[in-house]
């Protein structure tokens, strides 16, 4: 029985080590007095731990604990197989045998691997669903909140706002389950719901609460939202002087790289462009233009921006027409190329942003006529193509013209 409790210890310390799963747990008594190591599933743990105390009548020179249990069907011991296993279909062989016994950790595995496509397996919205379905029903909030995604993106099942809405608001209200970051998502999603009147009555009181409260714990992009509805008075009265301060404390978030951050770093810069609750400084405007120009972010599901495009676009007319900037038809032609080529790939549908159709008009007219860049009426006629494919009807015309 010794010698099973050292195997024990050293493959689960193996399976964490190999893993690096991000859900670490403490392992029961016995095991933790030996092994320093977090382990990656408490419950199945426990169990095992369970299984030695009760000093089940196991082969003295078994090397194999695990494959013991599981072939004996201890749905805990054919997750650990599937943790551990190196190659992906025996991975996946254990988890569908240990989901088909009930074990939740393996169910959640399970639909990850479909969801996001790994260890070779093609994506599969359906499966997932379904596998995320079974588990939300349990009242399993990580499950509630990703089925809640799937029916607001319409993955793996027809859309549906109301649908979205039910599932935020349960995983929101879930407190079987301490998960600090999915309960702060869930809300902040409830929150956008009631803002846009998506799923649910437009509510922008309801709203601003959200993401009022939110913003006290720290949620950027709940202190972006609380600057755009006291600047345009949503569920609050209007404050420019309130807007501006948000948007600074969203601003100043130097680690961040999600959408508010960004997104407050371009506000001010209009803010400070136009003279809207502040004097008019175009040396500030540019500053908090670049930021956010520059800015690489998250817009929530994996994908990445390449800076923030309207601010990339507004650089560009800022040198193109010399406003606040001396005149630089070359610094014009770079801002208005960077809008043009920012593009993300949709992880959902699989399709790929437009970039900026305007950008890809008037970096064609700057290769048209020199401006900026060697003139190159062959690239001029590649990207108006470009942007009349995008649906930018002035490329279009400019293409018939040219071809008469």
């Amino acid at each position: 029985m010794q010698r099973l409790k050292q195997n024990l210890i050293r493959n689960i310390t193996i399976s964490v080590l190999s893993f690096g799963l991000a859900v670490p747990a403490i392992a029961a008594d016995y095991i933790a007095e030996e092994s320093t190591e977090q382990l990656v599933d408490n419950y199945t743990q426990q169990q095992l731990a369970k299984l030695y105390l009760e000093s089940l009548d196991l082969p003295e020179d078994s090397r194999k604990p695990y494959e013991w249990f599981a072939i004996r069907g201890y749905a805990p011991a054919q997750f650990m197989l599937g943790l551990q296993a190196y190659d992906p279909i025996d991975t996946i062989k254990w988890y569908q045998i240990a989901a088909d016994n009930g074990h939740t950790s393996a169910i959640a595995n399970l639909a990850y691997i479909y969801y996001a496509g790994k260890y070779g397996v093609p994506q599969d919205y359906a499966k997932a669903f379904k596998l995320y379905k079974t588990l939300a029903d349990t009242d399993d909030m990580q499950a509630q909140y990703q089925l809640a995604e799937m029916y607001y993106h319409g993955a793996g099942t027809p859309q549906s706002y109301s649908q979205a809405f039910t599932y935020y608001q349960k995983a929101a209200d879930n407190e079987k389950m301490e998960a600090k970051y999915t309960k702060m998502y869930a809300k902040y999603s409830l929150g956008l719901m009631y803002y846009g009147g998506l799923g649910v009555a437009q509510d922008y009181k309801k709203a601003f609460d959200i993401f009022e409260n939110l913003a006290t714990q720290g949620d950027t992009d709940a202190e972006y939202n609380l600057g755009v509805m006291y600047d345009r008075g949503l569920g609050v009265t209007q404050d420019k002087a309130k807007a501006k301060e948000w948007f600074e404390i969203a601003a100043s978030r130097e680690s961040y790289m999600g959408l508010g951050k960004t997104h407050a770093e371009y506000r001010l810069g209009k803010m400070y462009f136009e003279g809207i609750g502040v004097a008019q400084d175009y040396d500030a405007a540019l500053s908090w233009f670049k930021k956010a120009a520059n800015n690489h972010y998250f817009l929530g599901r994996g994908e990445m921006s390449k800076g923030h495009l309207l601010t990339q676009y507004q650089l560009g007319d800022m040198y193109y027409n010399g406003i606040g900037v001396t005149q630089d038809y070359t610094q014009a032609f770079r801002w208005y190329e960077q809008a043009a080529r920012n593009r993300y790939l949709n992880t959902v549908d699989g399709s790929w942003s437009k970039g900026s159709e305007r950008a890809q008009y008037l970096i064609a007219l700057m290769y048209y006529k020199g401006l900026g860049v060697n003139k190159d009426k062959a690239m001029a006629k590649e990207w108006l193509e470009v942007s009349c494919d995008n649906d930018y009807q002035a490329s279009c015309d400019y293409l018939q013209k040219l071809s008469k």
